[in-house]
């Protein structure tokens, strides 16, 4: 299903080889509660396989005949199962330092949870948004069995989420998509372009509203688990386009011993801005990895252009 993007996907062989083989188990440890030297320790008592990962040392693969989602580790919030790529917006979000984060699409709560053990300033906190309340449960969960305790949770549609009287320094906008890059672990329905077109602008509506409650010099992350340009760089470009464009500035992201590739600049017959190459594509057979898109935006500080 993935041959409409061959001539863009490096090693596009290799590629289809990945996808059909099992996705590896990743999860992350809480530093707050403990600590590298006693993970290891636990590993090698219940004789689990692991390794940390290159690009994030508080990040491991492993393999355990036993789910460690019921160990006592995880039921302390000690750690936190994830899949690697999904862990990448927290790693990049981590470096930015924000007081105040708003996540769009919260639930369940895994990025809010990388982030939200990292706000230790007085008065930081994360507004964790999901408009679908059954997922309100697991969502608290997560987060409160990490630790995190300065969260503010709320039901709205990412699109009109309300513009608040205190602008945010970060924004996640992990939003809605057709999900291609998860197809090591889920089958994956083929949507009609009447479907796609509205998530796009589902998407774009999402983006423009985080934008509404970003602070100058404030920070977006912007991703997608689908491989498909008309919900990554198309985003972007049009974003870029838009009436606030001048106000936006896409930021290089760069990340030690990640293996990704650029953005792409066209896609069937479309151009777009050169700035959408600052975006970064991980691909499954890259990393041993699900797929994912990441864009990382900064709103411009007044007056500056």
């Amino acid at each position: 299903m993935f041959h409409d993007y061959a001539n863009f996907i490096p090693d596009y062989s290799k590629f289809l080889s990945t996808i059909k083989e099992k996705l590896p188990t990743t999860g992350w440890f809480n530093p707050d509660l403990i600590s590298r030297r006693q993970l290891e320790e636990f590993f090698n008592n219940h004789r689990i396989e692991y390794r940390f990962l290159k690009w994030n040392n508080e990040a491991f693969f492993f393999k355990s005949k036993v789910s460690l989602g019921v160990s006592l580790p995880y039921a302390l919030g000690q750690i936190h199962l994830q899949e690697e790529v999904s862990m990448i917006p927290g790693f990049i979000a981590k470096s930015l330092k924000p007081r105040i984060v708003l996540d769009m699409c919260s639930s369940p709560g895994n990025k809010a949870a990388q982030i939200g053990i990292q706000l230790k300033e007085n008065n930081s906190y994360i507004i964790a948004n999901e408009p679908r309340l059954p997922r309100h449960s697991q969502l608290k969960s997560n987060l409160q069995r990490m630790g995190v305790s300065n969260a503010i949770y709320t039901k709205y549609d990412g699109a009109s989420f309300p513009v608040l009287e205190e602008k945010v320094d970060l924004v996640y906008a992990d939003v809605p998509c057709s999900c291609e890059g998860t197809s090591r672990k889920n089958k994956i329905k083929k949507i009609s372009s009447k479907e796609l077109e509205k998530l796009c602008n589902t998407q774009l509506a999402i983006l423009k509203r985080g934008f509404a409650n970003l602070k100058p010099n404030g920070h977006i992350i912007y991703s997608t688990c689908t491989y498909n340009p008309l919900e990554n760089e198309l985003i972007i470009d049009q974003f870029l386009k838009s009436e606030i464009g001048d106000q936006v500035e896409i930021l290089p992201i760069e990340i030690k011993g990640l293996e990704y590739s650029p953005g792409i600049t066209s896609y069937k017959s479309r151009d777009f801005s050169q700035e959408v190459k600052k975006s970064i594509r991980i691909w499954p057979h890259q990393n041993d990895s699900g797929g994912f898109f990441i864009t990382l935006i900064r709103r411009r500080p007044n007056g500056d252009t």
